[in-house]
């Protein structure tokens, strides 16, 4: 019964992990996760799966002779997958994930000598009925079609 109540706080419950299997994501190609639910202490209901596609964006904010970094998150789109199964204690279930990268993405890596400020990220939620919900972030780079890297080297 204790264990119970931790699980719905968040402790000893259901945990997430996601996996890019994707070697180079580019904008308006496609993509493939992994997503890894493993069971807590105790029995636990998954009524679905949410990932974000997240970006991480810096912006200077000036204020009375002050500045400050501020980053904000914007999600770019999500998708909702529909998973109704219960998760044993100490299950491991691995859900694969095909998607198609938004052609809105925000490019992260030209050439290896620039560095961009922009971040994105997947963030991946499993909907616990009667508890909290539970979050990873998966970061990654966006790289330039190769055409366009080509094009920049000339």
């Amino acid at each position: 019964m204790f264990n119970k109540f931790l699980a719905k706080i968040g402790i000893g419950g259901a945990s997430v992990k996601t996996k890019v299997l994707t070697e180079h994501l580019m904008p308006s190609k496609p993509f493939k996760l992994d997503i890894t639910v493993q069971g807590g202490k105790i029995e636990q209901a998954i009524s679905g799966i949410e990932i974000d596609l997240n970006t991480i964006s810096e912006r200077v904010h000036l204020h009375e002779k002050e500045r400050r970094q501020v980053f904000e998150e914007h999600t770019i789109v999500s998708w909702y997958l529909k998973y109704d199964f219960i998760l044993q204690p100490e299950e491991v279930k691995t859900i694969p994930f095909e998607g198609v990268l938004d052609k809105e993405t925000p490019i992260t890596k030209l050439l290896t000598q620039v560095e961009n400020k922009s971040k994105i990220e997947f963030k991946t939620y499993i909907n616990l009925d009667s508890s909290f919900d539970t979050k990873r972030k998966t970061k990654f780079d966006v790289l330039l079609h190769h055409l366009f890297l080509l094009l920049l080297k000339v």
